[in-house]
């Protein structure tokens, strides 16, 4: 029986066509591989970034409050003994209200307590059993503990900060952090005064351990889901392969476009992702398993972006605590921070920038003067006129604050306006003497913002002024201080509110 041509032709294009499609399954399955490992790379190297660089964070904050703490309570030991020059180290320790100044908490369950110089033996401690007991010899069971102890009194009273490992009583060992100061004045018996504050490191790790333990549940279910799906586009492909010998080439040309350029766009979707394009939309439209595994996709990063605001709703969480911590030594922020950030944002919305910016300059001028936090506080709630060496200090805290807050690189939009919102338009501001278009636009905003507030409150050295002569000042300052743009959109809003005040 002869074939016509047609029939030849067309069993020509099959046997043609189970070789590229051959080549296309193998591609596909290829593709597929290449995603599920780029997926479990990624994910992996994400929750090991993100875990380890909160770590490191809530470590530093953790030696910066019992850094502050160690230091105030010192602070108020001084006064105390200077108030009571007469008093002997055995009077100070029959005293109920020195006790509660010398022992201290430190974060959930630390303390402070106090020992001498350079003998080393414990005289105040939330333990009386402790009392009396020659710190030195706890060298041997924690040698760090130790050595930080040694090279303090030997030092006589040197300062100093370090981790040691500390038994439990049941056996467990913890991380623990102390740092170490000095009393500068001496009991009316002669005798030289050490404090010792110390906290455990995880007392700190709470909420990280929580959200890291949640999202890796989230990654190891995710990872679960692509697995399955992946295996069920194999089971899929051989199918496809089976029943698509008999098909015309046209239809399996049809098909490989179908196939492979989803999974390809994928591809390009995840290593985009991977690079850190945070804002990317899953577009495959296919509706098999390959769309399945684009949603599975797509919800994936939906989640890992939800469990990033959520750690960076921790770390502002972590700033606003330090914030308020600030207003407790500096009585001039109470209220200063939020006055500041209103009259930023109006601003800033009266000037028409962006919600993401002007959400970003929120944020900041909350946060903006946080590094005050390491600037003594005879300094900041100094009732004279600064004189050259305070205001030398004084200045020093936009960079504090940087340093506070530069290891949180979920902050980093943020950075800038706090470093420079007491740079000048004219280019004499701290800390760089940038000028004009060089100082971004929020930390312009700020400086107008800040000044005008400071102007119209009570300081520790003067009295607010009336809001005309702020006013007059601030109009007096555009172009030399302040960006006249600024200073042009501050006034437009108080003239309006002042207009509605006067209708109401």
């Amino acid at each position: 029986m002869k074939s016509s041509l047609t029939e030849k032709l067309i069993v020509a294009l099959l046997c043609l066509a189970i070789i590229p499609l051959v080549l296309v399954s193998l591609i596909a399955i290829a593709d597929l591989n290449k995603v599920s490992k780029l997926f479990s790379l990624n994910t992996e190297a994400v929750q090991q970034n993100n875990y380890q660089e909160s770590k490191r964070i809530i470590e530093n904050l953790a030696q910066q409050n019992v850094k502050e703490i160690s230091a105030h309570v010192v602070h108020e030991i001084e006064l105390y003994i200077a108030a009571h020059p007469k008093q002997t180290l055995a009077d100070l320790r029959k005293q109920k209200n020195f006790r509660r100044i010398a022992l201290q908490k430190v974060g959930e369950n630390g303390y402070t307590a106090i020992h001498e110089i350079p003998s080393g033996i414990n005289r105040f401690h939330p333990n009386p059993e402790v009392e009396d007991k020659d710190l030195l010899l706890m060298a041997g069971e924690l040698p760090e503990f130790g050595r930080l102890i040694r090279e303090h009194v030997q030092a006589g009273g040197k300062e100093l900060g370090g981790f040691y490992n500390w038994r439990e009583q049941n056996g467990k060992i913890r991380k623990k952090y102390m740092y170490l100061r000095v009393v500068s004045l001496k009991t009316a018996d002669n005798i030289k005064l050490g404090l010792g504050a110390t906290t455990y490191v995880d007392d700190y790790s709470v909420i990280l351990t929580a959200i890291n333990d949640r999202t890796q549940q989230i990654l190891q279910q995710t990872q679960k889901d692509t697995r399955a799906i992946i295996n069920s586009i194999y089971v899929r492909n051989i199918i496809i392969l089976l029943s698509l010998i008999i098909i015309l080439a046209l239809v399996i040309m049809l098909f490989i476009k179908q196939s492979i350029k989803p999974i390809r766009q994928l591809i390009e979707e995840m290593n985009s992702f991977a690079a850190g394009n945070k804002s990317i939309v899953v577009n495959v439209s296919a509706q098999d398993e390959i769309g399945q595994l684009a949603k599975s996709f797509d919800l994936m990063i939906k989640k890992i972006l939800l469990e990033e605001g959520k750690t960076k709703e921790v770390y502002l969480g972590i700033i606003a605590t330090l914030a308020k911590a600030l207003e407790t030594k500096d009585a001039y922020t109470l209220g200063h921070t939020e006055r500041v950030t209103e009259y930023a944002v109006k601003i800033a919305k009266y000037m028409g920038l962006k919600e993401d910016d002007i959400e970003v300059l929120h944020k900041a001028a909350l946060i903006h003067d946080i590094g005050k936090i390491g600037i003594k506080s005879e300094i900041l709630n100094k009732k004279e006129t600064l004189n050259d060496e305070d205001w030398k200090v004084i200045k020093t805290h936009p960079i504090m604050g940087i340093n506070i807050l530069s290891p949180m690189k979920i902050l980093g939009n943020m950075l800038p306006i706090i470093r420079y919102h007491h740079e000048r338009y004219d280019g004499a501001g701290y800390p760089e003497g940038l000028a004009r278009e060089e100082i971004p636009i929020g930390a312009r905003i700020l400086s107008v913002a800040d000044s005008y507030d400071a102007m119209t409150s009570d300081r520790p050295y003067h009295e607010r002024f009336p809001i005309e002569q702020a006013i007059a000042e601030i109009k007096n300052n555009s172009g030399t201080q302040f960006d006249p743009d600024v200073v042009k959109a501050l006034l437009e809003i108080l003239k309006n509110e002042e207009t509605n005040k006067q209708k109401a």
